[in-house]
């Protein structure tokens, strides 16, 4: 858990810094000429924005067959979604809150004599620090965050079937860019790679250990308020 700590405070610095860089760059220029009454409300901060995710989840983590290390497999891409709401603080850097729903399943046999079919269904609520650097009609951003994952799993081996959840930390880092329709719409892209401690499932017979470690790669919709 003190990693995750740590990755939001380094996420924090970087949001902090970020402003800092963009003043500096401004710092020195001469002052702007008056603008247009209709191109000064354009560039009035909007403080809220809701933003809808839709993509991908590429999972990096192998499942791990009963948790015994000699029978593996890939667990294949699955569907990512979330929906989340933010605040900016000021131009350069928000905060967001999110919660979403992402699925991966696999199968394999070992040798033609043991097979195995498992999913997980997972939901996460995270938080995460956005440094936000604003060009034109474009927002390029950063962002680290922290979440729970509430992770439902199923794993079927030979015929007996088992399924159990678990509650898991994790941590992410990522970047973006949106492009603003008009001041209170915006469409965007996101990636990040996502870090999780192990969720353990058990019915007592059959069990296992997972990582959800994986790429999350989105497109977006959003509107300010």
């Amino acid at each position: 858990m003190k990693a995750y700590i740590k990755l939001l405070l380094a996420a924090l610095i970087i949001a902090w810094l970020l402003p800092l860089t963009v003043g500096a760059q401004t710092s020195g220029a001469p002052p702007p000429s008056a603008q247009p009454a209709e191109k000064r409300s354009a560039d009035v901060l909007i403080p809220n924005y809701v933003v809808a995710k839709a993509g991908a989840y590429f999972p990096q983590e192998n499942w791990d067959v009963l948790d015994l290390g000699y029978f593996e497999y890939s667990l294949d891409t699955g569907f990512n979604g979330e929906l989340a709401y933010g605040h900016y603080f000021n131009r350069n850097w928000a905060l967001e809150l999110g919660v979403g729903y992402f699925y991966t399943s696999g199968d394999d046999v070992l040798g033609g004599v043991v097979s195995s079919k498992s999913s997980m269904d997972v939901m996460p609520l995270t938080v995460a620090i956005k440094g936000i650097i604003p060009v034109d009609k474009f927002e390029i951003y950063g962002l680290g965050g922290i979440g729970a994952y509430f992770v439902w799993a199923d794993e079927k081996v030979n015929g007996i079937r088992f399924n159990d959840d678990d509650i898991v930390f994790g941590g992410f880092l990522g970047a973006g860019v949106n492009y603003n329709i008009t001041p209170t719409a915006f469409i965007g892209l996101e990636g990040k790679y996502l870090w999780t401690d192990k969720a353990s499932f058990s019915d007592g017979l059959l069990n296992t250990k997972q990582k959800l470690d994986g790429w999350i790669a989105t497109f977006n919709l959003g509107f300010r308020f």
